[in-house]
């Protein structure tokens, strides 16, 4: 009798093992933060979003995804290697994905789901502005020493050749005049050439500052220079400075010199010029 009794006991604790085993979590648990330093929903076109989170279940975890949800709904397309598995078979886990190049307003999903099948989400909705400033990058120029051409067309952020000076069509587009350290409005070269001077007044002014390069780069709208005044019909530059224009269309922007040879020499300027 104690035999059979030892038995049954022993069935029905394994029995109550198996149910506990099968039993499905229904408690997975979802805390999300967003970590990109702009704000929390609003971004510029091209940024991109850093979201980070805790993730806690009583059961075992098994993944985290990120979607990508059109304004028009639906279940959205998961990003591509967006799948975290290093929670997999954890019951806790911290994670943290990056979403590059965002160029539309969108909502981010974000899908946790355990070994028992179930799944939580939580959603972030994306506001993507319109940056009011067009960037021009590595623009080649030089002084008398130099291989690269002196003139600078900003509106279309393009160095232009030294041809243009004597183009009827390319003149008028000239803006910028490199020569001996400074950026003009007239033919700083006029004095290798007997005084004779290429070019008229472009009608650009200049102004210096006090923005940094890294302020530079991190400009997403005019708003650090819309303000400032330039009026110098020629402005001396060194290495990083970061020279304030107004351009005879009328828009104003900035010339990062991001590289400078010597004063007759090559130049690389960075610009931003307002839309």
């Amino acid at each position: 009798m104690k035999k059979n009794s030892l038995v049954l006991c022993t069935i029905i604790i394994f029995a109550l093992s198996l149910f506990s085993s099968c039993k499905k979590n229904d408690d997975v648990k979802l805390t999300l933060s967003l970590t990109n330093p702009i704000t929390q929903d609003t971004i510029y076109s091209g940024d991109s979003v850093f979201i980070s989170g805790a993730v806690t279940s009583t059961g075992k975890l098994r993944s985290v995804q990120f979607y990508n949800v059109p304004s028009t709904g639906g279940t959205g397309v998961e990003v591509p290697g967006s799948a975290i598995i290093g929670c997999y078979g954890k019951s806790s886990y911290t994670f943290s994905g990056a979403l590059t190049n965002i160029t539309a307003s969108t909502k981010i999903t974000v899908k946790v789901s355990d070994q028992n099948g179930q799944n939580t989400t939580t959603t972030i909705s994306l506001t993507v502005l319109q940056s009011n400033i067009s960037r021009y990058s590595n623009l080649q120029m030089g002084g008398w020493d130099s291989n690269n051409t002196s003139i600078l067309d900003v509106d279309a952020g393009v160095a232009l050749a030294s041809s243009a000076l004597t183009d009827i069509t390319k003149k008028p587009l000239i803006d910028v005049f490199f020569e001996a350290g400074k950026l003009g409005n007239t033919d700083l070269d006029s004095i290798y050439y007997n005084n004779v001077s290429r070019l008229s007044d472009t009608g650009i002014r200049y102004a210096t500052t006090t923005i940094t390069p890294t302020a530079f780069q991190a400009m997403k709208t005019d708003d650090a220079f819309k303000n400032l005044v330039a009026t110098l019909h020629t402005v001396p530059i060194k290495l990083n400075d970061v020279v304030l224009f107004t351009a005879k269309s009328g828009k104003k922007g900035l010339l990062w010199v991001s590289s400078l040879s010597s004063p007759t020499g090559d130049l690389v300027l960075n610009e931003i010029i307002q839309k």
